[in-house]
């Protein structure tokens, strides 16, 4: 059983976790798709577990892949009092590399970075808590491949997202609270808040009152 605050210990986040690894390479991997038009297979990550065959030099293709993570120095963290957690905000700037192959990689890569400055190109984006920041330069890297020179342009682009995690830390939703006096006048114990129907009555007579003017009730 997880831990919460009332139990002491590492606290885990609820799930499900932000988007990472592979399912966060697939969106930016369909961002290039859509912006380019290369079709999905001639989209692919920069690192795989087998390493696929390379397409031919006078095929487009591109290589995509999440470079960097930075967050900010302040994460926000806010109880909710409706659910009894705590929610965790905070904002990371995510780096991402796209590597354009082919006799026209240089057309693709300025496809790419050209449209990414259109907002409706953005709009898939925003259900993953992400939009697009800034472009850097497309710079030529050609390969020498087989006794061939196959045509390369490198591009980086910047990309921001609001990462929202759920603790259990609990708040103390009651307590029980023993008032006593020096004189005996009252000595009495009241659940906070109340839960009862009727005030608390000391020996003296007085209902005990909040400072709105809120009868306080007595347990059993």
């Amino acid at each position: 059983m997880a831990n919460d605050s009332s139990t002491g210990g590492i606290l885990l986040p609820a799930p499900p976790p932000p988007l990472d690894d592979a399912t966060l390479d697939a969106v930016f991997q369909s961002l290039v798709t859509s912006i380019t038009g290369l079709a999905g297979n001639l989209v692919v990550p920069r690192w795989q577990p087998i390493v696929p065959k390379q397409p031919a030099a006078s095929v487009n293709w591109c290589a995509i892949g999440v470079m960097s993570a930075t967050v900010d120095d302040s994460p926000s963290l806010t109880y909710d009092p409706i659910n009894n957690c705590v929610n965790y905000l905070r904002s990371e700037s995510i780096e991402v590399d796209a590597t354009f192959y082919g006799p026209n990689s240089k057309q693709y890569a300025a496809q790419f970075r050209d449209g990414l400055a259109v907002n409706q190109n953005m709009d898939d984006l925003l259900a993953y808590s992400m939009r697009f920041t800034r472009v850097g330069t497309i710079r030529s890297v050609p390969e020498f491949d087989n006794q061939t020179w196959v045509k390369r342009q490198d591009i980086g682009a910047t990309f921001a997202r609001r990462v929202s995690r759920t603790y259990p830390i609990l708040s103390y939703l009651s307590a029980d609270v023993q008032l006593i006096d020096d004189s005996d006048a009252i000595n009495v114990t009241f659940i906070v808040p109340p839960q009862l129907s009727e005030p608390i009555v000391t020996n003296l007579d007085v209902p005990i009152q909040t400072n709105s003017g809120q009868d306080i009730l007595a347990t059993p």
